[in-house]
């Protein structure tokens, strides 16, 4: 498993992997229908103009700046993660 290479390959995805943390993050402020048909809107503007997704977003909504950079971060994701996978793995170990 080569770490560098994983994270390449998501950087590669221009932020579309993170499409639904960001949905997420927008539900906070609107229906989560709404907040799911804007990601979609940014996430087709991203890939036909080769964009980050977080560009589009902030580029759509100024005031998204500076508010949705947890939203992009692997390190978050793992974070969040850590947990899941560490029972997970207790569970097989034990199993």
């Amino acid at each position: 498993m080569n770490a560098e290479r994983m994270r390449a390959n998501l950087e590669s995805l221009q932020g579309l992997v993170f499409s639904e943390r960001l949905a997420r993050r927008l539900s906070r402020d609107t229906d989560r229908a709404s907040a799911q048909a804007l990601v979609d809107d940014w996430s087709a503007v991203a890939v036909k103009e080769r964009r980050h997704l977080k560009d589009v977003a902030i580029a759509a909504r100024p005031s998204l700046a500076g508010q949705i950079d947890d939203v992009f971060s692997l390190d978050a994701i793992v974070g969040e993660l850590a947990p899941v996978l560490e029972e997970t793995l207790a569970g097989i170990a034990e199993g």
